[in-house]
């Protein structure tokens, strides 16, 4: 892959910032928010490529899946064309069945490491296994790399095989997302981030 093999010193610019966090909690929008608050950054959910996956093996169009999977609601009622699994369990069913056949649980976290060079940000959502972690610190080095925690009252992993990550091998900071709007919310974020990596412009 293109983005394995650039210049060390290139690689080495890319800052990466992972949210681990429970259905609810408000990473999404905030991986959204972080992306279009930074100079040349991006945000990369670490299941685009399972959502390709799961395109693939059912037959399914690619926009209708991820407009599925940005509905909480939708994204946990069954669903004929995923034979009758929700968008949820369907993607677990793929994801656990790659990770069987040897791709590991960092299978599609060495994918999105193929973006490392190339954006001064790399922004995901939906990081739930120490093992999506690590290439992305054997790219760019332990201090590149920052894990978001978000903790909100009523959202937990339950149901979901994420889980909240423990003893992670780069920075971390856990955030409060209760009794906060959402642009205050928000706004802690994108300074949280700022604080960490000052070397990140920030767009006016």
């Amino acid at each position: 892959a293109q983005g394995l093999h650039l210049p060390p010193a290139r690689a080495a610019m890319t800052r990466v910032v992972l949210f681990n966090a429970p259905p609810g909690s408000g990473k999404t929008v905030a991986a959204g928010f972080l992306a279009a608050s930074f100079v040349d950054a991006e945000h990369v959910p670490l299941k685009g490529p399972l959502l390709v996956d799961v395109c693939r093996e059912y037959n399914v169009d690619a926009a209708a899946l991820d407009a599925l999977c940005r509905d909480r609601q939708a994204k946990e009622e069954p669903c004929a064309a995923l034979g009758g699994m929700s968008p949820r369990q369907a993607m677990t069913r793929v994801y656990e069945r790659s990770v069987a056949a040897g791709g590991g649980r960092d299978c599609f976290a060495r994918k999105l490491c193929e973006r490392i060079g190339h954006r001064a940000l790399l922004v995901a959502c939906d990081c739930g296994f120490v093992e999506e972690l690590r290439p992305f610190v054997d790219q760019v080095g332990a201090d590149s790399v920052l894990l978001v925690q978000i903790r909100r009252d009523g959202c937990t992993f339950t149901g979901d095989p994420r889980n909240w990550i423990n003893d992670a091998p780069c920075r971390t900071i856990s955030l409060d997302n209760n009794d906060k709007s959402l642009a205050e919310f928000l706004t802690l974020v994108a300074a949280r981030v700022a604080l960490v990596f000052p070397d990140l412009e920030r767009l006016a």
